[in-house]
């Protein structure tokens, strides 16, 4: 039996330099991907800008109860390109770096993102995506 996917756009963002930013994500597709085990996140960098410019990406989720935990990280990205964050170890080939295995990421019932920019007036523009996924 092939996998089964699902992919959604988490959010298209520009950030500036300095700026930490959490999204929560929408609970009509939280229940639409409940029944898929794992997940990984792809982040599209389209561009950087300013002196030193990174993005950093911060997935959390609850686990048990009511606290986020962090579930991957993607550390300074410095370049545009696109990064996974995965699951497992990503065979992918259309990503410029896969980072993990992650293989907490998925299991929370709620998820979000933090983005933190780095750099001196630094501008970002970048996508990033929840991929859901079964065995």
């Amino acid at each position: 039996m092939a996998k089964q996917k699902v992919r959604i756009l988490f959010t298209n963002t520009t950030n500036t330099s300095g700026e930490t930013i959490t999204q929560g994500a929408d609970v009509a597709w939280l229940e639409a991907v409940q029944g898929f085990a794992k997940m990984d996140v792809v982040i599209n960098v389209k561009t950087l800008s300013g002196t030193s410019p990174t993005i950093t990406v911060s997935v959390q989720e609850v686990i048990d109860g009511t606290v986020y935990l962090e579930t991957a990280k993607s550390g300074a990205l410095s370049a545009t390109g696109v990064y996974a964050l995965a699951n497992e170890v990503s065979p992918n080939t259309n990503v410029t770096k896969s980072i993990g295995p992650f293989p907490m990421c998925g299991k929370g019932a709620n998820k979000r993102i933090v983005t933190t920019i780095g750099g001196t007036t630094s501008a970002v523009s970048a996508d990033i995506y929840f991929i859901f996924f079964e065995d």
